[in-house]
Formats: C-alpha cells, sequence, structure tokens
C-alpha cells in the first residue's frame, strides 16, 4: 500500500507543489475566518471540500504539464513517470482528476464567477500545456499564465469562496484586492524565473524558448534581485499593515518573521560576502512566510479566538510538517546566530574584519 501511495505522489508530483502552492491559500482562508469571527464553525465545515478541490486541481495542472513534457523531458533526460503510461491511463487519470476539482462545488457556495475562475484555471492548464498555443514555449506570456495559475488565480478563487461565507467590511477592498494580486503576480514570477535560470542549461538542450533564455540569465537576476524581491517585501508589508485592525496582529507575524529572517541569514553580513553570493542568498527565503509563517501563525490567532478549533492545527501541522518543522530551524539558526551580531559590529568599530 505504501508503495502504491509513493507512486502516486511521485505520479502527481503531489511533493513539487503540496508545501509551496497551497499553503498560501490557506492562510486566505485562515485570515478571512479571522477578520469575520462570526460563523466560523460553519466555515471550517467547507474546509474539506475545498481542499479536495484544490488537490484536484493542482494534481491535473501538474499531471497535464508533465504529459505534455515527455518528449522534451527524454531530449533532456528529465524523469517523467507519465511517459510510461498508456493514452487510456491518462484520460482515465485526468477525468478522475477532473472530478476531483469540480465535484466538490456541489458542496461549495456556487456561483458563476467563482465556477467561471476555477474552468479558466484548467482551461489554462490546457493553454499553457499543450501545442498548439503551449504558453510555456512562448517567454514572457509563459511566465505570466505560469504566474496566473499557480499563485494568483488560486488565491483569488480562495478569497472569492470564503467571502461569500464570511463577508467581510474592508476599507479600500478594490484597492487592497489589487495590490493583494500584485504581490502575487511578483511572488510567482520571481519563483519561476528563478526556477528558469536553474534550468536554463537543460531547457536549451530541449530546445525551450523560455523567459529566461531570451532575455537572459544576468539581465534575469538582475530583474529579481533589484526590482522584484525588493518591491515584494514592500509590498507585502504594505499590505498586511494597511488591513482593517484585527489584521495587524498577521501583520506583525511578518515583522517577526524578517527580523528572524534578519538572523538567519547573516544579513548584516552581506558587504563581507562574496558578490556570486550575495544576491543568490536570499533568493527564496520570503518563500518560508507565505509556506509556513503566515499560515502557522495566522491560524494560531484564529485557535486563540476560538480555542475549539485547536483540532484544525494538529491536522494543519501533520499535513504541512514540512513548513512547520522550517519555523523550528528558521528560529534555531536564528537564535545561534544572533549573539555574533554584536561581535561582527565590534569588530566593524574596532577595524577588525571577519
Amino acid at each position: 500500500m505504501s508503495q502504491i501511495i509513493k507512486y502516486i505522489f511521485k505520479l502527481l508530483r503531489v511533493t513539487t507543489w503540496w508545501n509551496h502552492i497551497v499553503p498560501p491559500i490557506f492562510f486566505s482562508v485562515y485570515a478571512m475566518l479571522w477578520m469575520n469571527p462570526n460563523d466560523v464553525f460553519a466555515a471550517v465545515k467547507t474546509l474539506g471540500w475545498f481542499a479536495l478541490s484544490v488537490i484536484g486541481t493542482a494534481s491535473f495542472g501538474y499531471f497535464s504539464n508533465d504529459a505534455a513534457d515527455v518528449i522534451d523531458d527524454r531530449l533532456s533526460k528529465k524523469a517523467n513517470v507519465i511517459g510510461d503510461l498508456s493514452i487510456s491511463v491518462k484520460v482515465v487519470l485526468c477525468f478522475v482528476l477532473l472530478c476531483m476539482s469540480l465535484l466538490p462545488w456541489l458542496k461549495l457556495p456556487f456561483y458563476w464567477y467563482t465556477f467561471g475562475l476555477i474552468v479558466f484555471l484548467l482551461i489554462l492548464f490546457i493553454l499553457y500545456s499543450f501545442p498548439p498555443f503551449r504558453l510555456k514555449s512562448r517567454g514572457v506570456i509563459g511566465n505570466f499564465a505560469d504566474t496566473a495559475y499557480g499563485h494568483v488565480l488560486p488565491i483569488v478563487i480562495t478569497i472569492a469562496t470564503f467571502f461569500s461565507i464570511q463577508p467581510i467590511r474592508i476599507k479600500n477592498g478594490l484597492l487592497l484586492m489589487v495590490v493583494l494580486s500584485i504581490i502575487l503576480f511578483i511572488k510567482g514570477w520571481r519563483n519561476i524565473i528563478l526556477h528558469q535560470i536553474e534550468d536554463r542549461k537543460a531547457d536549451a538542450k530541449a530546445g525551450a524558448s523560455t523567459f529566461v533564455l531570451r532575455f537572459g540569465p544576468l539581465r534575469s537576476t538582475y530583474l529579481v534581485n533589484r526590482i522584484l524581491l525588493p518591491s515584494e517585501i514592500v509590498l507585502l508589508g504594505f499590505f498586511l499593515f494597511t488591513l482593517c485592525g484585527g489584521v495587524r496582529h498577521i501583520a506583525l507575524l511578518y515583522v517577526v518573521f524578517l527580523v528572524v529572517a534578519f538572523f538567519r541569514f547573516n544579513v548584516w553580513r552581506m558587504p563581507m560576502w562574496p558578490r556570486h553570493q550575495r544576491t543568490r542568498h536570499l533568493w527564496y527565503f520570503l518563500n518560508s512566510a507565505y509556506e509556513g509563517w503566515l499560515p502557522t501563525g495566522t491560524l494560531m490567532l484564529l485557535l486563540w479566538r476560538h480555542p475549539n478549533l485547536w483540532p484544525l492545527l494538529f491536522v494543519h501541522v501533520a499535513v504541512f510538517y514540512v513548513p512547520t518543522l522550517n519555523i523550528l530551524e528558521d528560529i534555531r539558526v536564528a537564535l545561534k546566530q544572533a549573539p555574533l551580531l554584536p561581535i561582527y559590529i565590534w569588530r566593524r568599530l574596532t577595524g577588525r574584519t571577519g
């Protein structure tokens, strides 16, 4: 049985997306429940069906992407389990995953705009992966499509779904949704560019035409370091701090994360790092906020207000144990590095190096 589960996880690449794409979705849910404490238990009851739809949708996206990449992966000698499946098995799996994605909406609050976004997301998967469109091979357009289906649309759909259950009054709500969409877009584009930088040799060998190969790895690195990452850090803080009063507790979580990250990555030593390490060192650090710190921290705030929901914390930690362990590791390393800061300052003041 364990071998079957491992094969399914490998087939659907669950380990690739579960700890990266899904936690921010649940962060959105927890934040909305924290902002509106009315009838929280009714909203929590829908989490199971919603999670099933998320799993089916993400699995379909990665399955269709790998199915379209079988030939390219063979050329670049990448592992692709789907290449060993027959066409009939592929069709059956696609049907099952689509059912997992769509059928839960018979139980979830049904609105045409929400369901339309889900359908658009599924169509975008196909347009991204398969010819004649195959947007993933079309440079900037491919990056935008990847960002839309992997980062922006899932959060927008989540907010639309739970807003229908838990209406929230927010000043300048439209402006904040625009800012949130920009943050999610920057987050997604940053991760895609970094992924393409790391895979540029294999992509070039397979004849792919990615954004990084067209724009150039050096200019792509500059784009991430000087524009995308700094903008993302500032906009995320602005978004959290300008929401209604209750969410400022969540903003404090972000501040704590930044302080821990400052010590975790020895940011004060950046001038001492080799030039080629100054940028790469912090490429992915902000992902820990989306994947671990904000979802887990917001859930704990929610449980502080609703102690009867404590079993939800055990479920969250169990299914997202990797981001949880990463939080503990961040804190452990930060505490270990923090005493070095006074020593560093003293050495700089006295003209010593190291």
